[in-house]
């Protein structure tokens, strides 16, 4: 049986909700805080349940969710960070209020109904090469202000 961590990530707390591929709801939804003692506190509820076939899904956002996925990598999880606009799409609630439980559960029917696709993760020489070029781009800058004053 597929289990899902679902993780609706914020800037520094994210809620999180397990859910069991038969609907039943093994962790309820709660506030979590961006700290190891949070994610340990969260992995080891996680491991009194003696579940296997977990898998973790969240939006990307940025920078935010990334100790969080670094933290579900490291203790040898399958994470799946998506798109948010596959979030987005998935909203079961007409009124477009938002709540981050109802979102939680969102992601576990994009999970479930496997109507996402895997966010792709820039490989390091990328983020290398972008970095060079803004810096280049910097560097031409200051030039031609440079020029300009003499």
């Amino acid at each position: 049986m597929k289990n899902c961590l679902a993780i609706d990530v914020a800037k520094s707390k994210s809620m999180v909700t397990l859910v069991s591929s038969s609907g039943e709801v093994l962790i309820d939804p709660y506030e979590i805080n961006h700290s190891i003692n949070d994610f340990s506190s969260l992995l080891n509820r996680i491991k009194k349940l003696k579940l296997d076939n977990i898998s973790v899904i969240m939006e990307s956002t940025g920078v935010y969710h990334r100790p969080i996925e670094r933290f579900f990598l490291e203790n040898h999880f399958k994470v799946f960070v998506i798109n948010p606009i596959y979030g987005k799409m998935q909203k079961r609630n007409l009124r477009k209020t938002k709540t981050d439980k109802e979102d939680c559960f969102n992601l576990v029917n994009l999970f479930f109904t496997n109507t996402f696709k895997e966010y792709i993760k820039p490989e390091q020489l990328y983020l290398d090469l972008n970095a060079l070029s803004r810096q280049y781009f910097a560097l031409d800058e200051l030039c031609v202000n440079i020029i300009v004053l003499v």
